[in-house]
């Protein structure tokens, strides 16, 4: 016992440890994306107009279909007007903004761990903190504020309705989620028919449920709706829709499947553990006994091939130039908490073994993962740049014209596709070519705390076993 708690205690020590080193190079916020800025701009121009009192076209050019405040989800400009209403400088805000984004993170990881250790114990808690910590979740929280707001509502919605009665908050964080997003709503409304499911209950609790969360939806895209029409004039997002061409049916297709599968761009390579969880959720499907269960996860699977299928008929399927498939980050967190939610269900030995060779393959990921929390701009460019050194045409075009977003798209798949020229090596040389001790001490760090915390939870798993079998 003694020996444990220490071991217990000097992973605890070189858990802090790391945590801190990932806080103070995030806290650095030198790299970030431009749409950090431009959220940070637009707020600046909607309050101007709504002080001027123009509550429509508000910054609309009609001729080239753009609005200086800009076309980013509505959710974004809330916390983005709180700061400029507290009159700090545009740089306070936007580090405000980055630090909203990585406690968001943090919030939904707890959220889902907490949840994981109450259905399976320690156990279910360590993988589900290892497969949430070794994905696209933490690089993102210092790069681009935007995605982990919708997330963290998103998760919060579906922890919300597990609960045994709804409560104004299942609608509110509903409201969030379907803010987060122009095409959100439907994903938001799977996601809780998902998780209404996984909590079953009389069917009057599960119409309460229901009927907050409807209100909670239908008042985020009326919000959506309305900050079109304050910003295009229209209920429609035209900056978006005008944006380029529609990829044809096939193009589409080679979308989905690099989201899911391209070296420089796919899910299993960038969240590795968010891919394994739509195996367990299929497993889950075929195994369990419950056809509540069954619809549920039915539910939250359709959620997510709708976020694919968005993000593939789109012409910039990865969302400009980011690591991984930032555009379907969203959508796979459910699918992680539903593989939390639904692993009783199947728990077994085997499935512990599934769920430790998950964890270690995406520890193995960690390693770029955190060469991208360091050298977050050069390791997202590199490949891209790769693609236009030998394609100039690629920088040149004008995205906004059919032919320029038909080049531009072609570019981007061409690089998400290349193997000489690779952001998760990238990560990893860059990294330890700036940072060598740092970043090298970070990684072992993260992985000898989360692999000896897998097999200390093991060995207390085994010796709670132990005495069962030998009854």
């Amino acid at each position: 016992m003694r020996t444990r708690s220490i071991v217990a205690f000097g992973l605890l020590a070189i858990a802090a440890v790391v945590v801190a080193s990932l806080i103070v190079r995030v806290a650095r916020h030198d790299q970030f994306t431009i749409d950090t800025v431009l959220v940070i701009e637009g707020t600046h121009r909607a309050l101007q107009c709504v002080d001027a009192g123009e509550l429509t076209e508000c910054g609309y050019d009609a001729a080239t279909e753009t609005s200086t405040v800009w076309a980013f989800p509505v959710l974004q400009y809330f916390p983005a007007a709180t700061f400029v209403a507290l009159d700090v400088t545009d740089e306070t805000a936007r580090d405000l903004l980055m630090w909203l984004n990585l406690v968001a993170v943090v919030t939904a990881i707890a959220v889902v761990v907490r949840r994981a250790w109450t259905r399976g114990g320690a156990a279910a808690a360590v993988v589900a903190l290892v497969v949430m910590t070794t994905g696209m979740l933490v690089p993102y929280a210092g790069a681009s504020f935007g995605e982990p707001l919708a997330l963290l509502a998103l998760v919060v919605a579906c922890r919300l309705a597990l609960a045994r009665a709804p409560t104004v908050w299942l609608a509110v964080a509903c409201a969030a989620a379907t803010m987060g997003k122009e095409t959100m709503f439907p994903i938001v409304v799977l996601c809780v028919v998902g998780f209404v499911c996984f909590a079953r209950g009389d069917r009057s609790v599960m119409r309460r449920k229901a009927l907050w969360a409807g209100g909670g939806i239908a008042a985020g895209v009326v919000a959506n709706l309305a900050f079109n029409v304050f910003r295009f004039g229209t209920w429609r997002n035209v900056q978006y829709l005008g944006q380029g061409r529609r990829p044809d049916v096939v193009e589409s297709a080679k979308n989905a499947a690099s989201l899911l599968i391209a070296p420089n761009g796919g899910i299993v390579w960038f969240w590795f553990g968010a891919a394994a969880a739509v195996g367990m959720l299929v497993v889950v499907l075929v195994r369990s006994r419950s056809r509540v269960e069954q619809v549920g996860v039915v539910a939250v699977l359709g959620a997510l091939a709708i976020g694919i299928v968005g993000a593939a008929v789109w012409w910039m399927p990865f969302g400009w130039y980011s690591w991984g498939p930032r555009l379907v980050l969203v959508p796979f967190a459910p699918v992680v908490f539903a593989a939390v939610e639904t692993w009783p269900s199947i728990a077994s030995r085997r499935t512990w073994l599934a769920a430790c060779a998950v964890a270690i393959v995406s520890l193995l990921l960690v390693a770029p993962q955190i060469g991208f929390i360091f050298e977050p701009e050069t390791t997202s460019m590199n490949h891209w740049l790769l693609t236009t050194t030998e394609h100039p045409e690629c920088t040149t075009v004008d995205r906004r014209t059919v032919e320029g977003a038909a080049v531009h798209h072609a570019c981007t798949l061409r690089a998400a596709w290349r193997t000489d020229a690779m952001p998760l090596v990238d990560a990893v040389r860059e990294a330890s070519h700036h940072d060598t001790a740092w970043y090298w001490a970070t990684v072992v760090g993260a992985f000898a705390v989360s692999g000896g915390a897998l097999v200390l939870v093991r060995r207390e798993q085994r010796r709670s076993e132990a005495p069962r079998h030998a009854a």
